[in-house]
């Protein structure tokens, strides 16, 4: 009995031992999840994409804790619609590739094609959100899920009129 004995404190040690693995903690604080659902919300009731887009990135720039991102987020929240992402990109490049060096937006000899725009920041936003959410990585997803399906579903963004003729 004295070795049964011993393979079961082993077992439950182990046990034990794997149960208090945790994941990192998660840089990002609730409190910017939160902020950022709450805006996503709002974001959605927006007329245009455009409008949408700089609700979304003004609510939801604090899941991004690297500074240069954060504030590249803020900013883009004030640009028209075809500037933000470029402007997101560059700010972020700069904050997160050290930890995204696989991904597309971080490779030396990286130039922005704004028709892929759209495709590099997934890679990247998607590496970056990993690595802040943590343990909250689920409730982010099922923010952007729920998010990404609201704006595909919004009208474009209008064009500017053409400035009057001096006529």
């Amino acid at each position: 009995m004295p070795a049964a004995r011993s393979v079961l404190v082993l077992g439950l040690a182990l046990l034990l031992a794997q149960g208090c693995r945790r994941d990192p903690p998660p840089r990002m604080r609730l409190k910017s999840l939160h902020k950022c659902e709450d805006g996503t919300q709002r974001a959605l009731r927006e007329r245009t994409r455009e409008a949408a887009l700089q609700v979304f990135y003004g609510e939801c720039a604090d899941l991004f804790v690297e500074l240069p991102c954060r504030n590249a987020l803020v900013h883009a929240s004030r640009l028209h619609e075809a500037d933000q992402l470029p402007a997101i990109i560059d700010g972020c490049r700069e904050a997160y590739c050290p930890i995204g060096k696989d991904v597309e937006a971080c490779r030396p000899n990286f130039v922005l094609d704004r028709a892929r725009a759209p495709i590099v920041w997934h890679e990247l936003s998607s590496v970056i959100l990993t690595y802040e959410a943590g343990a909250y990585l689920p409730q982010v997803q099922e923010v952007l899920y729920w998010w990404s399906l609201g704006v595909a579903k919004m009208p474009d963004t209008p064009a500017p009129a053409p400035p009057p003729s001096g006529g």
